[in-house]
């Protein structure tokens, strides 16, 4: 849906996946259908497909094993809860096509560059000055440790939170 949204995919290369054929939204109804109304009933319906799947082929694969009781469970020695063969060759030519496509995308490799380049600055940062922290942290140091810490606490951060954060540290400094 971002890649959509961003243009950094177009509709048309997404159509041509296999996958298409299961989660095209119906256009029943509609003479046009706003390039935003596709992208999220697309990824509505993905979403369904995947979900319907995955209970469709654990049941098929409880049966299958005669799974009664939670003793015939811990038994198994098999793979219980999966997609379907169908469906994980899809997932994977998906996954393909937006590694390809999306995320080696040059506008998202400069973003990921940036991102990583400012988690490494606040977290070199807090790590001298973790009483630039809110206290609520920075008494969790002793019994988490310290890099534990910082790592929950940027992590807990909102993308925009942490850029703010990171321009006033930086210029601070």
């Amino acid at each position: 849906n971002d890649g959509l949204r961003s243009n950094y995919i177009s509709l048309e290369q997404v159509k041509e996946l296999g996958i298409w054929k299961l989660i095209e939204p119906p256009y029943k109804g509609t003479k046009t259908a706003t390039k935003y109304l596709i992208n999220a009933k697309a990824t509505r319906n993905l979403v369904n497909v995947q979900v319907i799947d995955i209970i469709s082929n654990t049941n098929k694969k409880l049966k299958e094993n005669s799974i009664t009781s939670l003793e015939d469970l811990q038994g198994l020695n098999a793979e219980l809860v999966a997609f379907s063969d169908d469906i994980k060759k899809h997932i994977e030519e998906l996954r393909s096509f937006l590694y390809e496509e999306l995320y080696k995308h040059p506008k998202v490799q400069d973003m990921s560059d940036r991102a990583h380049t400012m988690i490494n600055a606040l977290f070199m940062i807090y790590e001298t000055h973790p009483d630039y922290m809110p206290t609520y942290f920075q008494h969790k140091m002793q019994q988490w440790g310290k890099r534990r810490v910082i790592c929950d606490y940027i992590a807990g951060m909102t993308d925009r939170y942490a850029s703010k954060e990171y321009e006033r540290l930086k210029s601070a400094r």
